[in-house]
């Protein structure tokens, strides 16, 4: 295996540093013949009080996102503003995201013809092949050594080996090669070592027949909008495509065979829906298990830029304007969401619930109850032969939850909830480090550590992907090096 020597590596940083006027230092590096420094996507580091100019490469790659707290746009148009020209000793800013190191790559002369099509995948958040290889370039460079080991920090000197990668240095090109292939070893392994670890079963377990994925119905809730194919599938998208904020994340979330809002208040049927779809067909069409299967939460996760595919999905959806209590034409069943019944619709309510066999002692709305009729014949048809109440943890229905607990173990499938896993501390983290650490000064150490062993390729993908990563350097932001929390 071939690595660039530590000698080598040093020479990425020159010795010369900067302080910017909000007072972090950082370390300036030759890149390409033009002195280099990297922003996280939320800093504006001007350099008034040190008369240094600069320049900010890309300008149309360095928006910041919109959720600081104290950048604003005025302040980033004066940002890009005081600008410079390209000259001996002005300080090219460059933006630490896959379309920021892209943008300046190709500004920086790059003879890489593919970079354009890249940054227009970038751009259009549909992310090709080439796209997600340099995210995974990134990531090889900032979470992972020269021998494939994962960091106890992130090193914001990765960014400087992925930008002299694009522009055409070959050394350093095969060096991250190597890393990135190191690193698919190391998710491939941690997943083997999971399943693994799942394989078994405590002794009053295996007497339990598990349930047949052929009948398990997967419910999601989702407040956007709902596009069908002429095929009648649905594909979804996860948060981060639809947030201004990017929030990063992977996830899709689904309960199996009923909903945790089926016998609460009632949601805005305007805003809110639902789309039920067969568990084995959703990962037969997709060619993957859930990332867990919490009988609370199951959840798959995704690529920057990916759909689910839901095939021959049913969507259920409440109308303030629908004159009957429950219609459906095709794929769509509406039921009829109000606050106030006639006393006839009530009765037919009511009787529709017994003829279900739907439990309705927990204080359940006449609206929760209709929805939830709507959700029952759209399981039903999506292959469920058993419904079940849903808590905020797990089914209340014991029997399903073992019997769905024994499928999830058959498939080595994890359990956890999502707020419980490296996933969801990942984003947590990263979000939190975004919005009240990267538009001050000073930034916390938990945007800054490594990633725990259960979380998945795709989540910290996401991560990357949305502009969630540290351009600055942990020690000079924090001035320690406790990296006892995690990104």
């Amino acid at each position: 295996m071939t690595h660039i020597a530590p000698e080598q590596v040093e020479h990425l940083r020159k010795s010369e540093h900067i302080v910017d006027d909000s007072g972090i230092t950082r370390p300036v590096f030759e890149i390409a013949g033009r002195d280099v420094i990297f922003r996280t996507s939320q800093e504006l580091p001007t350099f008034d009080m040190t008369d240094r100019p600069y320049r900010v490469a890309s300008i149309a790659d360095a928006t910041p996102l919109e959720l600081a707290q104290q950048t604003s746009h005025e302040a980033f148009s004066q940002f890009v503003a005081a600008s410079a020209e390209v000259a001996p000793h002005v300080l090219d800013i460059v933006t630490a995201t896959p379309e920021g190191l892209v943008g300046a790559a190709i500004e920086m002369g790059s003879t890489n013809e593919q970079l354009g099509d890249i940054q227009q995948s970038l751009r259009s958040g549909r992310y090709s092949a080439d796209a997600i290889k340099l995210i995974d370039t990134m990531m090889a460079a900032l979470y992972f050594n020269g021998d494939g080991e994962k960091l106890d920090a992130i090193d914001t000197d990765g960014h400087a080996l992925v930008l002299r990668s694009l522009l055409d240095d070959e050394p350093v090109s095969t060096e991250l090669e190597s890393r990135v292939e190191q690193m698919y070893y190391y998710f491939d392994a941690q997943h083997a070592k999971s399943a693994a670890e799942l394989g078994g079963f405590p002794e009053r377990m295996r007497e339990i027949e598990s349930l047949d994925p052929r009948m398990v119905a997967l419910v999601h809730n989702t407040s956007h909008q709902v596009d069908i194919s002429e095929d009648g599938s649905v594909m979804l998208r996860p948060a981060s495509a639809f947030r201004k904020d990017k929030f990063p994340r992977s996830s899709l979330h689904f309960t199996p065979n009923g909903s945790v809002t089926d016998h609460y208040a009632r949601t805005d049927a305007k805003s809110s829906r639902y789309v039920v779809g067969n568990f084995a067909a959703m990962v037969n069409a997709n060619d993957r298990l859930p990332a867990s299967m919490c009988s609370a939460d199951t959840y798959f996760t995704l690529n920057p830029g990916a759909s689910l595919k839901i095939p021959d999905a049913r969507i259920v959806e409440g109308s303030l304007d629908a004159t009957e209590l429950m219609t459906q034409v095709g794929s769509i069943i509406t039921y009829k969401d109000s606050n106030h019944y006639t006393e006839q619709e009530s009765r037919e309510i009511r009787q529709l619930a017994r003829s279900s066999g739907l439990d309705t002692s927990r204080g359940m709305t006449a609206a929760g109850t209709l929805r939830s009729l709507a959700l029952l014949h759209a399981m039903e048809q999506s292959g469920a032969e058993r419904f079940v109440e849903i808590g905020s943890h797990y089914a209340l229905d014991s029997k399903f939850q073992d019997q769905y607990t024994k499928l999830a173990g058959e498939l080595a499938v994890s359990t956890a909830l999502h707020e419980n896993t490296g996933d969801a501390r990942l984003e947590t983290n990263a979000y939190y480090g975004m919005n009240y650490e990267f538009s001050r000064a000073h930034s916390s150490s938990e945007s800054y550590g490594t990633f725990l062993p259960d979380t998945t390729i795709e989540a910290l993908r996401q991560v990357i992907a949305s502009g969630y990563i540290p351009g600055r350097p942990f020690a000079d932001a924090q001035g320690d090096d406790d990296t006892s929390a995690y990104f």
